[in-house]
């Protein structure tokens, strides 16, 4: 989530606080305002299963059971990365993540 600051400085963060009490109307219109871009990471199987091929050798996997990423496009640098783990043989597939970037209009 892409917010401005007191500057007008986009700052992101992957876990921004949005609550907001039910009787401040002043402040949802201030936080929706200060919204100004949304990005979704989205890790998707790339074809099918290859019974050949091993996940853990290839330079996306950072970890035993893991697909790490950064987006330097952000200030600061996003980095994450998704567990796999709970996925049957997920060594045999490829991996392929999606970025989504969405600049959000008309919520004021």
């Amino acid at each position: 989530i892409g917010q401005t600051d007191s500057d007008g400085n986009i700052s992101y963060s992957s876990a921004p606080d949005f609550a907001i009490a039910p009787s401040s109307k002043n402040k949802a219109f201030d936080e929706r305002a200060k919204l100004k871009i949304v990005k979704i990471y989205l890790l998707v199987q790339n074809g099918r299963k290859d019974r050949d091929y091993d996940f853990r050798n290839s330079p996306e996997s950072s970890s035993p059971s893991s697909y790490s990423f950064s987006d330097n496009d952000t200030s600061p640098p996003i980095s994450d990365s998704f567990n796999l783990s709970a996925i049957t043989d997920w060594w045999n597939y490829r991996w392929k993540l999606i970025k989504i970037s969405v600049v959000p209009r008309n919520l004021n």
